[in-house]
Protein backbone atom coordinates (compact mmCIF):
# COMPACT_ATOMS: atom_id res chain seq x y z
CA UNK A 1 0.00 0.00 0.00
CA UNK A 2 1.20 3.62 -0.60
CA UNK A 3 0.70 6.35 1.68
CA UNK A 4 0.51 10.01 1.01
CA UNK A 5 2.03 12.37 3.62
CA UNK A 6 -0.72 13.04 5.95
CA UNK A 7 -0.20 16.79 5.26
CA UNK A 8 -0.94 16.45 1.45
CA UNK A 9 -4.14 14.66 1.69
CA UNK A 10 -5.90 18.21 2.46
CA UNK A 11 -4.36 19.50 -0.27
CA UNK A 12 -5.30 16.86 -2.84
CA UNK A 13 -9.01 16.53 -1.18
CA UNK A 14 -9.67 20.56 -1.50
CA UNK A 15 -7.77 22.21 -4.27
CA UNK A 16 -9.47 20.68 -7.29
CA UNK A 17 -12.69 21.73 -5.91
CA UNK A 18 -11.79 25.34 -5.19
CA UNK A 19 -13.78 27.86 -7.28
CA UNK A 20 -11.43 30.13 -9.78
CA UNK A 21 -13.73 32.78 -8.77
CA UNK A 22 -12.81 32.45 -4.86
CA UNK A 23 -11.71 35.73 -3.34
CA UNK A 24 -12.01 37.18 0.43
CA UNK A 25 -14.69 39.80 1.15
CA UNK A 26 -13.17 41.57 4.08
CA UNK A 27 -15.88 42.65 6.44
CA UNK A 28 -13.60 44.52 9.15
CA UNK A 29 -15.59 48.35 8.03
CA UNK A 30 -18.42 46.97 9.05
CA UNK A 31 -18.84 43.48 11.46
CA UNK A 32 -15.72 45.12 13.31
CA UNK A 33 -17.59 48.09 14.33
CA UNK A 34 -19.77 45.71 15.44
CA UNK A 35 -17.84 44.30 18.44
CA UNK A 36 -18.49 45.62 21.86
CA UNK A 37 -17.16 48.96 22.54
CA UNK A 38 -15.72 49.74 19.04
CA UNK A 39 -16.55 52.29 16.61
CA UNK A 40 -14.70 54.06 13.81
CA UNK A 41 -13.79 57.21 13.41
CA UNK A 42 -14.11 58.24 9.43
CA UNK A 43 -10.13 58.85 9.11
CA UNK A 44 -9.41 55.40 11.00
CA UNK A 45 -11.50 53.57 8.34
CA UNK A 46 -9.42 55.01 5.28
CA UNK A 47 -6.27 54.13 7.05
CA UNK A 48 -7.54 50.78 7.32
CA UNK A 49 -9.14 50.59 3.86
CA UNK A 50 -5.87 52.12 2.39
CA UNK A 51 -3.91 49.35 4.09
CA UNK A 52 -6.12 46.75 2.92
CA UNK A 53 -5.98 47.55 -0.83
CA UNK A 54 -2.39 47.91 -0.18
CA UNK A 55 -2.40 44.09 0.94
CA UNK A 56 -4.56 43.24 -2.54
CA UNK A 57 -8.20 43.08 -0.38
CA UNK A 58 -10.35 43.73 -3.25
CA UNK A 59 -13.40 43.40 -1.94
CA UNK A 60 -14.68 45.67 0.99
CA UNK A 61 -17.86 46.12 3.22
CA UNK A 62 -18.21 49.54 4.22
CA UNK A 63 -21.05 50.19 6.19
CA UNK A 64 -24.50 50.88 6.53
CA UNK A 65 -24.78 54.12 5.20
CA UNK A 66 -28.36 54.45 5.60
CA UNK A 67 -27.88 54.48 9.08
CA UNK A 68 -24.86 56.20 9.55
CA UNK A 69 -23.57 59.36 8.08
CA UNK A 70 -20.13 58.87 8.80
CA UNK A 71 -20.35 55.66 6.78
CA UNK A 72 -22.52 57.15 3.76
CA UNK A 73 -19.31 59.77 4.10
CA UNK A 74 -16.70 57.35 3.73
CA UNK A 75 -18.10 55.14 1.08
CA UNK A 76 -18.51 58.17 -1.32
CA UNK A 77 -14.67 59.23 -0.53
CA UNK A 78 -13.58 55.86 -1.24
CA UNK A 79 -15.63 54.86 -4.32
CA UNK A 80 -14.73 58.38 -5.84
CA UNK A 81 -11.18 57.16 -5.88
CA UNK A 82 -11.01 54.12 -6.31
CA UNK A 83 -12.52 51.73 -8.91
CA UNK A 84 -11.06 48.89 -8.73
CA UNK A 85 -12.07 47.68 -5.29
CA UNK A 86 -15.77 46.46 -5.24
CA UNK A 87 -16.91 48.47 -1.96
CA UNK A 88 -20.61 46.85 -0.31
CA UNK A 89 -23.34 48.43 1.36
CA UNK A 90 -25.55 46.55 4.10
CA UNK A 91 -29.26 47.04 3.98
CA UNK A 92 -31.82 45.92 6.16
CA UNK A 93 -34.62 45.13 3.91
CA UNK A 94 -36.85 43.44 6.67
CA UNK A 95 -37.53 47.43 8.22
CA UNK A 96 -40.45 49.78 6.96
CA UNK A 97 -37.95 52.10 5.44
CA UNK A 98 -36.32 49.59 3.26
CA UNK A 99 -36.64 51.59 0.04
CA UNK A 100 -34.92 54.82 1.83
CA UNK A 101 -32.04 52.84 3.11
CA UNK A 102 -31.84 51.11 -0.75
CA UNK A 103 -31.99 54.91 -2.01
CA UNK A 104 -29.14 56.08 0.99
CA UNK A 105 -26.62 52.73 -0.37
CA UNK A 106 -27.22 53.89 -4.00
CA UNK A 107 -26.97 57.22 -3.52
CA UNK A 108 -23.22 56.57 -1.21
CA UNK A 109 -21.64 55.28 -4.39
CA UNK A 110 -21.28 51.78 -3.11
CA UNK A 111 -20.45 49.47 -6.16
CA UNK A 112 -22.96 46.83 -4.50
CA UNK A 113 -25.72 46.42 -1.13
CA UNK A 114 -26.09 43.41 0.18
CA UNK A 115 -29.99 42.96 1.11
CA UNK A 116 -30.79 41.64 4.70
CA UNK A 117 -33.77 39.35 5.47
CA UNK A 118 -33.80 37.02 8.14
CA UNK A 119 -35.74 33.54 7.92
CA UNK A 120 -34.91 31.08 10.36
CA UNK A 121 -38.23 30.24 12.59
CA UNK A 122 -36.61 32.29 15.25
CA UNK A 123 -36.46 35.33 13.68
CA UNK A 124 -39.05 35.28 11.54
CA UNK A 125 -41.99 34.48 14.13
CA UNK A 126 -40.50 36.05 16.78
CA UNK A 127 -38.92 39.18 15.68
CA UNK A 128 -40.00 39.89 12.60
CA UNK A 129 -43.37 38.81 12.96
CA UNK A 130 -43.84 37.57 9.33
CA UNK A 131 -44.82 34.79 7.37
CA UNK A 132 -42.47 33.11 5.24
CA UNK A 133 -45.09 34.09 2.42
CA UNK A 134 -44.52 37.80 3.12
CA UNK A 135 -41.15 37.56 3.63
CA UNK A 136 -40.66 36.08 -0.21
CA UNK A 137 -42.50 39.18 -1.32
CA UNK A 138 -40.34 41.41 0.60
CA UNK A 139 -37.14 39.53 -0.51
CA UNK A 140 -38.58 40.00 -4.27
CA UNK A 141 -39.38 43.54 -3.92
CA UNK A 142 -36.55 44.47 -2.60
CA UNK A 143 -33.81 42.99 -4.80
CA UNK A 144 -35.98 44.25 -7.69
CA UNK A 145 -35.79 47.72 -6.26
CA UNK A 146 -31.93 47.38 -5.78
CA UNK A 147 -31.54 46.20 -8.83
CA UNK A 148 -33.16 49.36 -10.56
CA UNK A 149 -30.85 51.39 -9.19
CA UNK A 150 -28.26 50.08 -11.28
CA UNK A 151 -26.00 48.58 -8.67
CA UNK A 152 -24.96 44.74 -8.59
CA UNK A 153 -27.12 42.67 -5.40
CA UNK A 154 -26.22 40.51 -3.07
CA UNK A 155 -29.14 38.58 -0.93
CA UNK A 156 -27.99 37.82 2.78
CA UNK A 157 -30.64 36.45 4.78
CA UNK A 158 -29.34 36.66 8.12
CA UNK A 159 -29.47 33.48 10.58
CA UNK A 160 -29.86 31.58 7.06
CA UNK A 161 -27.94 28.41 8.48
CA UNK A 162 -30.93 28.07 10.82
CA UNK A 163 -33.70 28.74 8.07
CA UNK A 164 -35.82 25.75 7.17
CA UNK A 165 -33.44 24.63 4.05
CA UNK A 166 -36.97 24.68 1.41
CA UNK A 167 -37.67 28.00 2.19
CA UNK A 168 -33.85 29.05 1.71
CA UNK A 169 -33.46 27.71 -1.50
CA UNK A 170 -36.71 29.23 -2.34
CA UNK A 171 -35.48 32.72 -1.20
CA UNK A 172 -32.36 32.35 -3.15
CA UNK A 173 -34.53 31.70 -6.19
CA UNK A 174 -36.29 34.28 -5.67
CA UNK A 175 -33.74 36.78 -5.63
CA UNK A 176 -32.26 35.46 -8.57
CA UNK A 177 -35.13 35.83 -10.66
CA UNK A 178 -35.23 39.42 -9.14
CA UNK A 179 -31.51 40.32 -10.22
CA UNK A 180 -29.60 39.26 -7.41
CA UNK A 181 -26.13 37.29 -8.60
CA UNK A 182 -24.71 36.89 -5.38
CA UNK A 183 -26.29 34.73 -2.50
CA UNK A 184 -25.05 34.20 1.14
CA UNK A 185 -25.16 31.54 3.58
CA UNK A 186 -25.01 33.46 6.97
CA UNK A 187 -24.18 31.62 9.84
CA UNK A 188 -25.34 34.47 12.17
CA UNK A 189 -25.04 32.67 15.58
CA UNK A 190 -22.05 30.51 14.87
CA UNK A 191 -23.61 27.36 15.46
CA UNK A 192 -23.09 25.70 11.99
CA UNK A 193 -21.07 23.01 11.67
CA UNK A 194 -18.33 21.93 8.52
CA UNK A 195 -20.81 19.53 7.30
CA UNK A 196 -23.99 21.50 7.50
CA UNK A 197 -21.90 24.60 6.04
CA UNK A 198 -20.79 21.70 3.18
CA UNK A 199 -24.36 20.35 2.79
CA UNK A 200 -26.11 24.45 2.50
CA UNK A 201 -23.44 25.38 -0.09
CA UNK A 202 -23.75 22.52 -2.26
CA UNK A 203 -27.43 23.07 -2.03
CA UNK A 204 -27.53 26.43 -2.83
CA UNK A 205 -24.61 26.13 -5.98
CA UNK A 206 -26.93 23.12 -7.17
CA UNK A 207 -30.33 25.24 -6.85
CA UNK A 208 -29.12 28.29 -8.18
CA UNK A 209 -25.87 28.60 -10.22
CA UNK A 210 -24.92 31.94 -9.08
CA UNK A 211 -21.91 32.79 -6.74
CA UNK A 212 -22.11 31.61 -3.26
CA UNK A 213 -20.56 33.73 -0.48
CA UNK A 214 -20.18 32.74 3.50
CA UNK A 215 -20.63 34.84 6.99
CA UNK A 216 -18.96 32.43 9.26
CA UNK A 217 -19.22 33.62 13.12
CA UNK A 218 -16.87 31.97 15.75
CA UNK A 219 -19.18 31.64 18.79
CA UNK A 220 -18.38 27.83 19.12
CA UNK A 221 -14.67 28.44 17.17
CA UNK A 222 -15.78 27.03 13.79
CA UNK A 223 -15.39 29.76 12.17
CA UNK A 224 -12.31 28.01 9.98
CA UNK A 225 -13.48 24.78 9.63
CA UNK A 226 -16.89 26.13 8.29
CA UNK A 227 -15.70 28.41 5.63
CA UNK A 228 -13.04 25.29 4.54
CA UNK A 229 -15.84 23.02 4.00
CA UNK A 230 -17.73 25.94 2.15
CA UNK A 231 -14.67 26.35 -0.52
CA UNK A 232 -14.90 22.76 -0.75
CA UNK A 233 -18.44 23.19 -1.74
CA UNK A 234 -17.98 25.45 -4.68
CA UNK A 235 -18.25 29.11 -2.59
CA UNK A 236 -17.11 31.61 -4.69
CA UNK A 237 -16.60 33.99 -1.57
CA UNK A 238 -16.11 34.15 1.95
CA UNK A 239 -16.16 36.93 4.34
CA UNK A 240 -13.23 37.68 6.48
CA UNK A 241 -11.76 40.19 9.25
CA UNK A 242 -8.47 41.35 10.49
CA UNK A 243 -8.34 39.74 13.84
CA UNK A 244 -11.86 38.18 13.40
CA UNK A 245 -12.82 41.63 14.62
CA UNK A 246 -16.69 41.28 14.49
CA UNK A 247 -19.93 40.80 17.11
CA UNK A 248 -19.85 38.57 20.13
CA UNK A 249 -16.80 36.02 19.56
CA UNK A 250 -16.19 37.48 16.14
CA UNK A 251 -15.64 35.96 12.58
CA UNK A 252 -12.89 34.56 10.43
CA UNK A 253 -10.14 35.94 11.03
CA UNK A 254 -8.46 36.87 7.44
CA UNK A 255 -5.13 36.15 8.17
CA UNK A 256 -5.49 32.64 9.26
CA UNK A 257 -7.61 31.88 6.36
CA UNK A 258 -5.47 33.31 3.64
CA UNK A 259 -2.48 31.91 4.92
CA UNK A 260 -3.99 28.69 5.44
CA UNK A 261 -5.08 28.65 1.81
CA UNK A 262 -2.28 29.50 0.86
CA UNK A 263 0.54 27.33 2.73
CA UNK A 264 -1.79 24.00 3.67
CA UNK A 265 -3.78 23.85 0.35
CA UNK A 266 -2.14 25.73 -2.18
CA UNK A 267 -4.48 28.35 -3.20
CA UNK A 268 -3.10 31.62 -3.27
CA UNK A 269 -6.08 34.30 -3.30
CA UNK A 270 -3.74 37.50 -4.43
CA UNK A 271 -3.49 38.84 -0.63
CA UNK A 272 0.18 40.05 0.10
CA UNK A 273 0.80 37.77 3.29
CA UNK A 274 3.82 39.75 4.46
CA UNK A 275 1.10 42.64 5.11
CA UNK A 276 -0.67 40.41 7.46
CA UNK A 277 1.05 41.44 10.89
CA UNK A 278 0.88 45.32 9.99
CA UNK A 279 -2.42 45.01 9.09
CA UNK A 280 -3.78 43.08 12.20
CA UNK A 281 -1.36 45.36 14.57
CA UNK A 282 -2.73 48.73 12.93
CA UNK A 283 -6.82 47.43 13.37
CA UNK A 284 -5.95 46.64 16.88
CA UNK A 285 -4.32 50.21 17.79
CA UNK A 286 -7.58 51.71 15.99
CA UNK A 287 -10.31 49.25 17.37
CA UNK A 288 -8.62 49.47 20.69
CA UNK A 289 -9.32 45.75 21.33
CA UNK A 290 -5.73 44.14 22.23
CA UNK A 291 -4.41 41.40 20.00
CA UNK A 292 -3.96 38.37 21.76
CA UNK A 293 -0.27 37.53 22.60
CA UNK A 294 -1.12 33.80 21.01
CA UNK A 295 -3.13 35.06 17.90
CA UNK A 296 -2.24 32.94 15.52
CA UNK A 297 0.22 33.86 12.57
CA UNK A 298 -0.02 37.48 13.52
CA UNK A 299 0.42 37.66 17.13
CA UNK A 300 3.53 38.71 19.38
CA UNK A 301 3.73 35.16 20.54
CA UNK A 302 3.34 33.70 18.03
CA UNK A 303 6.66 32.50 16.68
CA UNK A 304 8.31 32.93 20.07
CA UNK A 305 10.34 29.99 21.66
CA UNK A 306 11.45 29.28 24.70
CA UNK A 307 11.94 25.60 25.50
CA UNK A 308 16.04 25.39 25.06
CA UNK A 309 16.22 21.82 22.69
CA UNK A 310 14.03 23.78 20.24
CA UNK A 311 15.89 27.12 19.92
CA UNK A 312 19.06 24.55 19.20
CA UNK A 313 16.75 22.76 16.64
CA UNK A 314 15.20 26.17 14.72
CA UNK A 315 19.36 27.34 14.90
CA UNK A 316 19.97 24.16 12.90
CA UNK A 317 16.60 24.23 10.22
CA UNK A 318 13.68 26.45 11.26
CA UNK A 319 11.18 24.13 9.72
CA UNK A 320 12.08 21.77 12.78
CA UNK A 321 9.84 24.30 15.12
CA UNK A 322 8.48 26.73 12.66
CA UNK A 323 6.28 25.24 9.20
CA UNK A 324 6.41 28.76 7.67
CA UNK A 325 8.89 31.37 8.63
CA UNK A 326 7.32 34.70 10.53
CA UNK A 327 8.70 36.84 7.77
CA UNK A 328 5.99 35.29 5.55
CA UNK A 329 3.94 37.26 7.31
CA UNK A 330 5.38 40.11 7.99
CA UNK A 331 5.91 38.60 11.81
CA UNK A 332 9.86 37.90 14.07
CA UNK A 333 10.90 35.26 15.34
CA UNK A 334 11.15 35.85 19.30
CA UNK A 335 13.63 33.89 21.63
CA UNK A 336 12.34 34.12 25.37
CA UNK A 337 13.64 33.13 28.75
CA UNK A 338 12.71 31.35 31.44
CA UNK A 339 12.08 28.15 33.33
CA UNK A 340 12.86 25.91 30.52
CA UNK A 341 15.66 27.73 29.03
CA UNK A 342 18.88 26.09 29.21
CA UNK A 343 22.65 26.42 28.90
CA UNK A 344 22.69 26.99 24.95
CA UNK A 345 20.40 29.48 25.19
CA UNK A 346 21.82 31.27 27.85
CA UNK A 347 25.46 31.13 25.92
CA UNK A 348 23.38 32.40 23.10
CA UNK A 349 22.07 35.16 24.27
CA UNK A 350 25.06 36.22 25.72
CA UNK A 351 27.44 36.19 22.82
CA UNK A 352 25.24 38.57 21.14
CA UNK A 353 25.39 40.34 23.66
CA UNK A 354 29.30 40.25 23.67
CA UNK A 355 29.41 39.44 26.95
CA UNK A 356 32.22 37.07 28.00
CA UNK A 357 31.04 34.26 30.14
CA UNK A 358 32.70 31.61 31.86
CA UNK A 359 31.46 27.80 31.04
CA UNK A 360 32.39 27.11 35.09
CA UNK A 361 29.68 30.04 35.62
CA UNK A 362 26.77 28.57 32.86
CA UNK A 363 25.09 26.20 35.34
CA UNK A 364 24.53 28.95 38.10
CA UNK A 365 22.97 31.05 35.69
CA UNK A 366 20.85 29.03 34.30
CA UNK A 367 19.71 28.33 37.93
CA UNK A 368 19.13 31.79 39.07
CA UNK A 369 17.73 32.32 35.79
CA UNK A 370 14.79 29.72 36.43
CA UNK A 371 14.45 31.24 39.98
CA UNK A 372 13.77 34.52 39.03
CA UNK A 373 11.10 33.95 36.22
CA UNK A 374 9.56 32.00 38.43
CA UNK A 375 9.54 34.85 41.46
CA UNK A 376 8.40 37.18 38.80
CA UNK A 377 6.32 35.16 36.97
CA UNK A 378 7.16 36.21 33.43
CA UNK A 379 10.26 36.16 31.18
CA UNK A 380 13.57 37.42 31.91
CA UNK A 381 14.91 39.76 29.37
CA UNK A 382 18.41 40.45 27.71
CA UNK A 383 19.26 43.19 30.28
CA UNK A 384 18.06 41.11 33.26
CA UNK A 385 20.18 37.96 32.32
CA UNK A 386 23.24 40.10 31.64
CA UNK A 387 22.80 41.53 35.27
CA UNK A 388 22.88 37.82 36.33
CA UNK A 389 25.81 37.10 34.78
CA UNK A 390 27.37 39.50 36.21
CA UNK A 391 26.80 39.20 39.46
CA UNK A 392 27.67 35.20 39.50
CA UNK A 393 31.04 36.12 37.97
CA UNK A 394 31.49 38.89 40.37
CA UNK A 395 30.66 36.43 43.36
CA UNK A 396 32.46 33.87 42.46
CA UNK A 397 35.90 36.08 41.44
CA UNK A 398 35.87 37.50 44.63
CA UNK A 399 34.91 34.75 46.80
Amino acid sequence: MTFLAAVEVGRLALTPKVSPRLAIHDITLREGEEAAEVNFAVEQKRRIYDRLVDAGVRYIQGGLPAKSQLDARFIREVTRENAAVEVEALVHVFTENWKEQIDAAAQSGAHRLSLLYPLSRVRLEQVQKASPEEALSRIEEGVAYAYRQGVKVRFSPPDGTRADVALLLQAFKVASKAGADVISITDTVGCMTAEGMNYLVTAAVRSTGLGVQVHCHNDFGLAMSNALAAVAAGATAVDTSVNGLGERAGNLVMAEFVTTLQYLYGVDLGIDLKKLTGLSRLVSDLSGVPLAATQALTGPNSFAHKLDTHIYGLDRTPSAYEFILPEAVGNERRIVLGKYSGPYVVRKKLAEMGQVVHEEDIPTIVQKLHEEAARLRRSIDDAELALIAKQIFETRASG
